[in-house]
């Protein structure tokens, strides 16, 4: 049995940069992932400078696509408002791979399917015992669902649904778009460019309303397809993947206490790593 002082479930942006801090300050981490790195991952994916920040990342050094947005264009009916700002739109596939990397944790690709306490201790399938057990590892969070779904179960009004793909697309315009309550679709559209010609699509909006609604995500889909199609991307072709997730993520907890904390709140595209390093190791 392999032990540790932190073992982490989830190797994505939140359990990678948690790994990253608490090996600076000393401690024996273990990083658990049911899948390899690099691995797929759909999502917007773009960074904040607040993120660029807490995570030390030096923009020049980075190794992979990164592409800068001086504005982000919003559509609301006929309105279009370019709202200036600083983003950081990145390609998960690379940017998660990159972070688990560089926090210098070990990485074993095991699927966690049981939890227990002994003692002082976490013991995780019988393979890994620990004194601090992270759960970083999103909506399916196997340390959520076993220590803190009955303390702080999920609201239904906080699970989204999305459709979206990311493609490798000659795109022209560099800015990024994003449509919001567009044919009464309770969420919002994007359009996120990618340097060296990758791009990212997709519709998400609150699953319960879309429900009580009678509407069909794929319809919206279909919508934002046809837009695309006559300004923005012309001649793309997509295969778009439809995932369940929750608007809040990570939670730690103490064996000797019993103790819980929720790291992370609701996020915005890749943006919960900063959250979950700054608030999980208070925790501790």
């Amino acid at each position: 049995m392999r032990s540790c002082d932190v073992l982490i479930v989830g190797g994505g942006p939140a359990g990678s940069s948690a790994a990253w801090q608490l090996r600076r300050a000393g401690a024996d981490v273990l990083v658990l992932d049911r899948e390899r790195f690099p691995r797929l991952k759909l999502c917007a994916g773009w960074i904040t400078p607040e993120v660029v920040h807490d995570l030390e990342i030096d923009l020049e050094a980075y190794p992979h696509r990164l592409l800068t947005f001086p504005r982000l264009r919003v559509h609301w009916g006929r309105l279009q408002v370019p709202i200036p700002c600083v983003q950081h739109s990145i390609r998960r596939f690379e940017f998660d791979a990159w972070l688990l990397e560089r926090s210098g944790a070990p990485l074993e690709q095991h699927n966690v399917r049981h939890i227990a306490a002994d003692g002082a201790d976490f013991v995780v399938d019988d393979a890994f015992r620990c004194r601090w057990l992270v759960g970083a590892g999103g909506t399916r969070c196997p340390v959520y669902r076993t220590l803190f779904r009955d303390l702080n179960p999920r609201a239904s009004e906080l699970q989204i649904v999305t459709l979206e793909h990311e493609i490798q697309y000659d795109w022209r315009d560099c800015d990024c778009h994003l449509w919001f309550f567009e044919e009464g679709l309770p969420g919002y559209s994007w359009y996120v460019p990618k340097e060296n010609g990758w791009l990212n699509v997709g519709v998400g909006a609150i699953a319960e309303r879309m429900k009580r609604s009678g509407q069909d995500i794929r319809a919206h889909w279909a919508h934002l397809a046809a837009t695309l199609e006559g300004r923005l991307a012309p001649g793309a072709r997509y295969e778009p993947r439809q995932r369940l997730h929750h608007r809040r993520c990570g939670w730690t907890r103490d064996s000797r206490s019993g103790r819980g904390h929720r790291p992370c709140g609701a996020q915005r595209p890749a943006r919960g790593a900063g959250d979950h390093r700054r608030q999980a190791l208070p925790a501790r």
